[in-house]
């Protein structure tokens, strides 16, 4: 996934979070019958853990795929590099 789609993921994880949570508060009011604070009020801070942990293994998945294209890379360069593998012309 590109880092643009991933953002975008996340932007709308924390926004449902944030639209869900007065619906949370009136359910949990209804069942309770009275105004108490609960885990209803965690969604928001739950969303921006997720996103967070999201965007962060994201970007080490990014880190470690550059880092094994560019060893993939080395390699190339090395074998291309080696006597064994040069080509000769005969000359004459």
């Amino acid at each position: 996934m590109k880092l643009k789609r991933r953002h975008m993921i996340c932007i709308l994880i924390i926004a449902l979070s944030i639209m869900a949570t007065p619906a949370a508060i009136d359910h949990a009011y209804e069942v309770r019958g009275m105004s108490a604070v609960g885990g209803e009020y965690l969604l928001i801070p739950f969303a921006l853990m997720i996103s967070l942990v999201i965007l962060t293994t994201a970007r080490e998945w990014d880190i470690e795929r550059k880092a094994k294209k560019k060893i993939r890379k080395m390699e190339k360069r090395k074998e291309y590099g080696t006597r064994k593998n040069l080509r000769v012309k005969n000359v004459g």
